[in-house]
C-alpha cells in the first residue's frame, strides 16, 4: 500500500498546484480539501502523512478523504482507477471507445474517473469532436448529461470548449446548428461550451444564432444577460442599429462575474453618446473592489473604439500592476487588449514611439481564437492612427487595407467606420 499511498499524495498536490514544503502550506491543503469534499481531515494527520510530523500509517478514513478530494468514491476506488487517470492509459481507451463507436454507463465511469485528471481534458475534447464528426447526436447527449466537470478549473474546461467549438465550426452551418439545438437544452454542453468559447469570429453569423438557442433554453439571470449583451455588441459592431437596445442590470448583478460586470459597462460605454459622470464613477468604485484585471477585459476596447482616452489614461495610470497581473494561459488576450489600450493612450498624448512599443509586444498570435480577429480589428485600428500621427515617418497604408479586409470578413464595420473618421479629420 506505500506505492499508492506515496501516489496518491503526489496527486493530492498536483491537483492543488501546490508542492508541501512547509506547515502554511499543509494549513491551505486543509482548507482546500474540506472545502471541496465537505468532510473533516486532521491537520496533525496532514502533518504526520507529510512528515512534518512522526510517520505512522494512515486510517481508511483519510484515505477515503483524499480520494474524494481527487474525485473518486473511495480509496479502493481510486486503486482500482488510477491508471485511468495516467494520461497514456486515457488516451488509449478513448481510442478503443471511438473504434467500438459505442458509450454506455461503463465508458461514462471511465471518462470521469480520467478527467480526474485535468491534463486529461484537451484529449477528451477530441474524443467528443469524434462524435461530432459522426454526427452522432444520441452518444454527444449521453456524454454531455453524464460527464462531470466539476473536478476542473475554468481554464481547464476553456480549453475543451475552444477544441470542440473550432470542431462545430468546421461544419456547415446547418448541420452545426442542428447539434446546437439537440445540445444546448443540457446544462453541460451550454455551460461549457457555447458559454464560455466566446465566438466574436462569428458573432454576425451562427454564434447569433447560438445566443437566440441559449436564450430559449436558460432562465439563470446572468446568462440572459451575457445573451443580451452579446448581442448587442454584435450590432454595435456590425452597425446594424443606430439605437442599440436597453439593457438593464439584473437581480444580483454585483455578485456576478467581474468579467460579464465588465462587458455590462463595456456595452453602457458603447450605447453612450458621451461619458457620463454616472457610469465612470461605477466602474472606479468597483475597480476599487474586484479583480481589475478580469473587469476591464471589455471596458478598455470600448473606451478605445468611442475614442475616451482621457478616461482611459486615468485607468491606466491608477491601476496600472493590476490591469497587467497575469495569471494562466489565457490570459494572453487581456495582456494583448490591455497593450493596445496603453498604445492608443499614448498615441492620444503624442507619445508615438512609445505607442509602437506597446504594440511591438502584442503576440496576436497567442490571443485566444474566439477573439483572435476580434483584437486584431483594435490592434490594426491603432496601427492606423500611428501611421498617420507619427508625422516624422511615412504613413504606411498596409495597416488601413488589412483592417478594411478584416472589417468585411468579420461584418465589423464600425472598425472601418472609425478608422475612415481619423482619416478624414
Amino acid at each position: 500500500m506505500k506505492s499508492d499511498f506515496t501516489q496518491l499524495l503526489l496527486d493530492v498536490q498536483n491537483k492543488t498546484n501546490v508542492t508541501v514544503r512547509s506547515v502554511r502550506d499543509v494549513r491551505y491543503l486543509k482548507e482546500e480539501i474540506e472545502s471541496t469534499t465537505g468532510r473533516v481531515i486532521g491537520f496533525n494527520t496532514l502533518r504526520r502523512l507529510f512528515g512534518f510530523l512522526e510517520s505512522r500509517t494512515p486510517n481508511v478514513t483519510t484515505l477515503n478523504t483524499l480520494s474524494v478530494y481527487l474525485g473518486f468514491s473511495s480509496f479502493s476506488n481510486y486503486q482500482r482507477n488510477h491508471s485511468t487517470y495516467e494520461q497514456w492509459y486515457f488516451q488509449q481507451n478513448l481510442q478503443r471507445i471511438m473504434l467500438e463507436n459505442r458509450v454506455g454507463d461503463k465508458e461514462i465511469e471511465f471518462v470521469n474517473n480520467g478527467l480526474v485528471n485535468p491534463q486529461n481534458i484537451i484529449y477528451f475534447g477530441y474524443f467528443v469532436c469524434h462524435f461530432i464528426e459522426k454526427n452522432n447526436q444520441k452518444v454527444l447527449q449521453k456524454i454531455f448529461t453524464e460527464v462531470r466537470f466539476l473536478s476542473l478549473s475554468s481554464t481547464e474546461i476553456l480549453k475543451f470548449a475552444l477544441v470542440v467549438s473550432v470542431k462545430l465550426n468546421s461544419l456547415t452551418e446547418k448541420r452545426a446548428l442542428k447539434l446546437y439545438e439537440g445540445l444546448i437544452p443540457i446544462d453541460n454542453f451550454r455551460n461549457h461550451v457555447p458559454l464560455l468559447y466566446i465566438d466574436y469570429s462569428n458573432l454576425t453569423g451562427r454564434y447569433d444564432k447560438v445566443l437566440d438557442m441559449i436564450g430559449k433554453h436558460n432562465s439563470n439571470p446572468s446568462d440572459h444577460l451575457f445573451v443580451e449583451l452579446m448581442k448587442g455588441y454584435g450590432q454595435y459592431y456590425s452597425e446594424k442599429s443606430v439605437e442599440l437596445p436597453v439593457v438593464s442590470q439584473p437581480v444580483g448583478f454585483d455578485s456576478m462575474y467581474s468579467v460579464l460586470q465588465g462587458r455590462y459597462f463595456g456595452y453602457q460605454i458603447l450605447c453612450s453618446a458621451g461619458l457620463g459622470q454616472e457610469i465612470k464613477s461605477q466602474i472606479e468604485k468597483r475597480c476599487d473592489s474586484i479583480k481589475v484585471s478580469y473587469f476591464l477585459e471589455e471596458i478598455v476596447p470600448a473606451l478605445v473604439i468611442k475614442e475616451e482616452f482621457e478616461f482611459l489614461n486615468f485607468l491606466f495610470s491608477n491601476y496600472y500592476e493590476d490591469i497587467f497581473e497575469l495569471e494562466v494561459w489565457s490570459s494572453k488576450t487581456t495582456q494583448a487588449i490591455y497593450l493596445i489600450g496603453l498604445a492608443a493612450v499614448n498615441q492620444y498624448k503624442g507619445n508615438y514611439s512609445v505607442a509602437k512599443k506597446n504594440l511591438e509586444l502584442v503576440e496576436l498570435d497567442r490571443v485566444e481564437l474566439g477573439y483572435e480577429k476580434y483584437v486584431t480589428l483594435f490592434y490594426l485600428l491603432i496601427s492606423v492612427k500611428l501611421s498617420c500621427s507619427d508625422r516624422k515617418g511615412k504613413s504606411d497604408s498596409k495597416p488601413y487595407e488589412k483592417l478594411k479586409k478584416l472589417s468585411r470578413e468579420t461584418g465589423f464595420g464600425a472598425f472601418l467606420t472609425a478608422a475612415n473618421n481619423y482619416l478624414q479629420n
